[in-house]
């Protein structure tokens, strides 16, 4: 959970600030209150089933600090002192890992938290080209209260609304990528990368290969070369979901064929990586 400003109520019901879709939790269960000096405190607002704080249930408003365990109903909440989690660094050297959405220093190669690798190798060693982009990259604008939307409804499990979001999300970008000329000046690498990242978690998720079919075609309208990072994941989703279907996969590195002369060693080392993608969806 994070905070701004006021209150921030927990409950079933739809109009609560942290919807819990759990039969235990009343629809209005409780409320997360910012206290002067950060602090927090969490009160029961007549719940049927009560609030546990580190196991012991609470009958009046109580102090929580970092690591605080909050059960309501069935769902266990931990309280985060960002400050005590995050690296000593300036929000200007920090960078969001993709996988596991942790704050870590911006030079590291792989996320402190979860091991994922952070950035795609350079493709040029001047001004980046084409693809150069990586997933350490935030969406900018209304995209990043999309993604947060996704985000919360695939933390619950409400994957048919993820996909109504992440349909939307893909089809507005997609609309921007075919529109544009050239099609990377308008297509912000941080959206891109984000939007290809909830798509993989739907194909992983759900166990539709269709969703890697966005994912790859996303990158090709927008003629970007994708991360390192989501290869990998690509590589891994593919052999779980059985993907069989290879056109979107030759359209991609077809396209990317034709600006090759753009792309330095790491950028070429990449395209083959697709291209031995390719050949496995192919051979089955």
């Amino acid at each position: 959970m994070s905070f701004g400003t006021g209150d921030l109520v927990a409950g079933r019901g739809f109009d609560c600030d942290l919807v819990l879709d759990d039969s235990l939790v009343s629809r209005r269960h409780a409320v997360f209150r910012q206290l002067d000096g950060d602090e927090i405190e969490v009160e029961d607002l007549g719940s049927r089933n009560g609030i546990l704080v580190n196991d012991v249930r609470i009958e009046g408003p109580a102090r929580l600090r970092h690591g605080d365990r909050v059960k309501i109903g069935s769902q266990l909440l931990v309280l985060k002192d960002l400050q005590k989690i995050k690296p000593r660094a300036s929000t200007s050297e920090l960078s969001r890992c993709p996988a596991c959405n942790e704050f870590v220093p911006a030079e590291d190669p792989v996320c402190r938290a979860c091991g994922a690798r952070l950035h795609a190798p350079s493709i040029a060693p001047s001004a980046p080209p084409r693809g150069a982009e990586t997933l350490s990259q935030r969406p900018s604008g209304s995209f990043a209260v999309l993604a947060q939307l996704v985000d919360k409804v695939l933390g619950l499990g409400r994957f048919d609304e993820a996909e109504r979001v992440l349909t939307n999300m893909l089809g507005s970008l997609l609309s921007a990528a075919r529109g544009a000329e050239p099609p990377a000046s308008s297509v912000d690498p941080g959206s891109l990368a984000t939007a290809a990242h909830y798509a993989l978690r739907l194909a992983d998720a759900l166990g539709k290969p269709a969703w890697l079919d966005q994912c790859v075609e996303l990158y090709t309208a927008a003629g970007q070369l994708m991360p390192a990072p989501l290869i990998d994941e690509l590589y891994r989703i593919a052999s779980k979901v059985h993907y069989t279907n290879p056109r979107p996969l030759r359209a991609y590195v077809a396209r990317l064929k034709s600006d090759a002369t753009e792309l330095g060693p790491a950028g070429r080392f990449l395209l083959q990586r697709l291209e031995g993608l390719e050949r496995r969806v192919v051979s089955g």
